[in-house]
């Protein structure tokens, strides 16, 4: 007599569902662009208008970007872009995978409201838990600026609101300055950081046709994220800027996720450290009981 629990119900269907073997950390790209009038100029050397240039240069340095993701697996690369002139707005609603990322033409008209594309980054860079769009758990995300002149709006105000954001100090700044650009504001918004003067890229009116060539080499190179996913966390207020940004934060192995009925969410997934197997010890005042040692936390070194 056959088994009945080997019986499949026959008017039961059966589903397979393939689960994806690993949740990919996400890495955001940021696009802050200048859209004030002096975008719209065209310069005597060649006739070229700065704005026209970037419309054809991002697109550019994106398909390379996109390339970088497809040969890198680990994380997912998202794009978003905001511009300003008289105000700050979002060109996109949310940031978007870059494989399905496509550029929007900006228009050149208005003042130089720096500061307010400042407060608007800094509400996006909050965590999710806190109203923003950033995860706890992530790659340190990439803001790149490109302005051509002076702030005319409190720049100042925002840039603080900006910076006191934990994403915004750990984050990859990278500014692309035209020619008239600011160079203090410039330095200010990359910061005391490693390879500075490469992640600031003048570009004279003479310059703008190597601007696509000059952006994609900031964003691949001098503007890949940390090799190693970070936590977000939260400080005392006494704690300074700069105290934080010396805080050493470990790499954490990769997430893998299993059946979706015990996956609670990645960015919850902590690694703790293994409690030592007791079994079969002897007394710790015995002469032949081993001298007891600290495992240390189990880390894996994350190649993005």
């Amino acid at each position: 007599m056959p088994n009945e629990s080997t019986i499949a119900p026959e008017n039961k269907t059966t589903m397979s569902v393939k689960m994806p073997a690993q949740w990919k950390k996400p890495c955001y790209y940021f696009w802050i662009c200048d859209c004030s009038e002096s975008m719209g100029l065209k310069n005597r050397s060649n006739n070229l208008v700065k704005m026209d240039e970037i419309n054809k240069a991002i697109p550019q340095a994106i398909e390379k970007i996109r390339d970088f993701q497809k040969n890198n697996q680990k994380g997912q690369i998202t794009m978003r872009t905001i511009k300003f002139s008289d105000t700050a707005e979002w060109v996109d609603k949310d940031s978007i995978p870059v494989d399905q990322y496509m550029w929007k033409d900006l228009s050149a008209d208005g003042i130089t409201s720096l500061g307010a594309a400042f407060s608007k980054v800094a509400q996006a860079l909050k965590t999710i838990e806190d109203g923003g769009t950033m995860p706890q758990k992530a790659y340190p995300p990439v803001l790149v600026l490109i302005t051509d002149g002076y702030p005319t709006d409190e720049w100042n105000k925002g840039f603080d609101e900006l910076m006191s954001q934990f994403w915004a100090q750990k984050a990859v700044r990278i500014a692309i300055a035209l020619e008239g650009a600011d160079d203090e504001i410039l330095r200010a918004f990359i910061g005391d950081v490693d390879n500075a003067d490469k992640k600031l890229v003048r570009i004279n009116d003479s310059d703008l046709p190597e601007l696509a060539e000059n952006i994609t080499l900031a964003t691949t190179i001098y503007g890949n994220p940390y090799e190693r996913k970070m936590k977000a966390e939260k400080y005392p207020p006494e704690h300074t800027q700069e105290e934080e940004v010396n805080k050493i934060i470990e790499p954490v192995s990769e997430v893998v996720i299993g059946p979706i009925e015990d996956f609670d969410h990645p960015s919850e997934t902590e690694i703790s450290s293994p409690s030592p197997d007791t079994s079969g010890t002897t007394d710790a005042n015995s002469p032949e009981s081993p001298e007891k040692e600290d495992i240390p936390q189990l880390h894996e070194e994350i190649i993005f």
